[in-house]
C-alpha cells in the first residue's frame, strides 16, 4: 500500500535577518523525523521538495539521517505547494505591524508574546479567508487553496512530500 507523507519544514529562523533558513531547532526536527522513519522502516522512493531554502534544508537533513541515507535524484521541486505570504496577510490585517521592527516591538509589549502572535495570526488568516475584496493581498485565499489542491492532485508535490511503500 502506498503512503503519502506531507511534511512541513522544520522551524525557520524567526526574527533572524534571513527567515528562510532553518533554526537549530529546525535542523533537529528534520533529523528527528528521519529517526522516526528509521524506527518504522519507512523508505521513501520519491521526494519532492519546495523551492525555499528551509524546505531544501529540511529535506537534506532528513534524508542524510535516514539509515541508509537517501540521496535525492533527481531533485524534484514544485512551487504549487509554496507557502502563502504570511507577512502580507498580517500587514493587510494590521498595517501598522507590516515592518518586522514594529511587529517585534508589539510582541515585546505583550504579556505573552507567543499567545499574542497566535491570536494576531489567527485573526489575520480568518480575515484573509473571508475577504470579499482580495486586491490588497498578494494572493487570495481561494487562489492559494486551488494552487495547493492542484499540487496534491498533480504528479508533483512540495514542502516535503515523501511517497513510500509501507511494509508493516
Amino acid at each position: 500500500m502506498a503512503n503519502i507523507y506531507l511534511i512541513r519544514h522544520g522551524q525557520a529562523s524567526f526574527g533572524a535577518h534571513n527567515y528562510d533558513n532553518l533554526s537549530n531547532l529546525g535542523r533537529t526536527q528534520a533529523r528527528l523525523l528521519a529517526e522516526h522513519f528509521n524506527q518504522r522502516t519507512i523508505r521513501p522512493n520519491r521526494v519532492i521538495c519546495g523551492n525555499m531554502t528551509r524546505h531544501q534544508q529540511t529535506r537534506d537533513a532528513c534524508l542524510a539521517t535516514l539509515s541508509p541515507p537517501l540521496l535525492h535524484d533527481p531533485l524534484q521541486i514544485s512551487s504549487k505547494w509554496n507557502e502563502f505570504n504570511h507577512e502580507n496577510v498580517i500587514a493587510v490585517y494590521r498595517p501598522e505591524l507590516a515592518k518586522p521592527e514594529a511587529m517585534k516591538q508589539y510582541l515585546h509589549q505583550q504579556a505573552s508574546p507567543t499567545r499574542a502572535f497566535v491570536e494576531l495570526f489567527s485573526q489575520a488568516i480568518l480575515q484573509w479567508q473571508q475577504a470579499p475584496n482580495t486586491h490588497d493581498y498578494s494572493e487570495s485565499w481561494q487562489h492559494f487553496s486551488q494552487r495547493v489542491a492542484s499540487g496534491l492532485y498533480s504528479s508533483e508535490f512540495k514542502l516535503q512530500v515523501l511517497i513510500s511503500e509501507s511494509y508493516h
